[in-house]
């Protein structure tokens, strides 16, 4: 594959620190998935479900849900995006998130409730707040939120952030201080976004002092 990309033969290395992945160029691919359409359902999933495989031990699993969502085999995406949604966002691929975590079914994301709540933040982060909060809402209703779980600890940072984007900074700091003390250091990512949001209300209602200890709270987080 080097001598291949080396002499400009229809190959491209796309990760040249790791790995060291090549795809081919855009022509001769373009051509592969015409042909790969031509292939009977049954082979074209059992493609995709080693494309999937192939690419989580790559340590790209962004690339293995999607293959793993084209699979049908929906079990195993639906434990790829419980397994990997939370870095992703943290990674900044909301949008990659949100399209992922919408193509499953209202039913399948519920029943991974780590799921539901990793969607309702793409939903929030893409569409905005006011799509989000029926979400957080249904969430709240179907799961015990008095028990320590990850996706408690979700809630628990979601519903500030939605009030504080609905232009309610004075309910997102109530909310947000109560539930600081609730939230598990476990959860790196819902701790660290409700950190970061008490230091911004904390500022906006006058606590500067208060404000000040959340930003270094967030930045050790």
């Amino acid at each position: 594959l080097a001598q291949l990309e080396s002499e400009n033969l229809l190959t491209q290395q796309i990760d040249h620190h790791r790995n060291r992945c090549y795809r081919y160029h855009s022509l001769l691919s373009d051509f592969l998935r015409q042909i790969l359409s031509d292939f009977e359902l049954l082979e074209l999933q059992r493609l995709h479900q080693a494309a999937a495989h192939q690419y989580l031990k790559a340590g790209r699993p962004l690339r293995a849900i999607e293959h793993a969502l084209r699979s049908g085999d929906r079990k195993f995406a639906i434990e790829l995006v419980a397994q990997h949604g939370e870095r992703l966002l943290a990674a900044g691929r909301v949008r990659l998130v949100a399209r992922l975590t919408g193509e499953l079914t209202p039913e399948e994301r519920l029943r991974s409730p780590v799921i539901a709540a990793i969607h309702a933040w793409a939903v929030h982060f893409t569409l905005g707040p006011h799509e989000a909060l029926p979400l957080i809402d249904e969430l709240e209703a179907k799961f015990d939120t008095a028990m320590e779980s990850p996706v408690r600890d979700h809630l628990l940072a979601l519903r500030p952030v939605v009030l504080e984007s609905l232009d309610d900074p004075v309910a997102a700091y109530a909310v947000g201080k109560t539930n600081l003390g609730l939230i598990s250091d476990k959860s790196t990512f819902a701790n660290g976004m409700l950190k970061n949001l008490m230091a911004a209300v904390a500022m906006i209602n006058g606590h500067y002092k208060e404000s000040r200890q959340y930003a270094k709270a967030a930045r050790s987080s």
